[in-house]
């Protein structure tokens, strides 16, 4: 809701003061579950897309991403709790 909301923008404000241009489109909130380059031939997309739920968070854990010849590398940058 707004306390997202609020959080993407100072989020966005902050990294802009850090050189990072701002996002050009409306902001959605989304949780990347997993990442590959190809799909793996066995997997049932539609399958997938009936997984779809509800959850409730604690807290954000802020990831940075570091793409390399062998694929990302993932390192935790900080976590913020939500005060639940």
């Amino acid at each position: 809701g707004e306390a997202l909301l609020r959080l993407v923008g100072r989020v966005e404000e902050g990294m802009s003061g850090c050189g990072f241009r701002k996002e050009g489109r409306v902001y959605k909130a989304h949780m990347t579950v997993g990442r590959f380059r190809v799909p793996p031939r066995d997997v049932d997309m539609l399958s997938l897309e009936r997984l779809k739920t509800g959850f409730a968070a604690e807290s954000i854990v802020l990831y940075e991403s570091v793409l390399d010849q062998g694929g990302a590398e993932y390192f935790k940058a900080g976590e913020f709790g939500f005060g639940v």
